[in-house]
């Protein structure tokens, strides 16, 4: 389901010009395509890693097919520290917060490109 930003943007108190920010700020840096790994326990889940690629033109297939291992791994937090703690932030308030009680107990596990 294809998110729209306007909508998106409003629903989770982020302004588009905030969210435009951040995407051209990806831009910038050659980023085109993050992948988020998340995973969780117990009573607590957090982000794991953010993996991105430059790929030109990289399909959605090549971002699911992102790993979190490996010797060519391009972490984003290597990349830009500060970047990768708010695209982090976001994603923990704005997605995983919404998904009711996905870590609990038996936990959960997931990605979000």
């Amino acid at each position: 389901m294809p998110i729209f930003l306007a909508d998106f943007t409003k629903q989770n108190n982020m302004t588009e010009n905030e969210m435009t920010g951040l995407l051209l700020k990806l831009a910038d840096l050659g980023v085109t395509g993050i992948k988020i790994f998340y995973s969780g326990g117990g009573d607590s889940g957090d982000i794991d890693d953010i993996i991105y690629t430059t790929t030109k033109e990289a399909s959605f297939d090549n971002i699911m097919n992102l790993t979190s291992y490996g010797e060519d791994l391009l972490n984003l937090q290597t990349l830009d520290d500060e970047l990768s703690d708010k695209i982090k932030d976001f994603a923990n308030e704005k997605i995983l917060n919404g998904i009711e009680d996905w870590w609990n107990n038996d936990g959960g596990y997931g990605n979000a490109y």
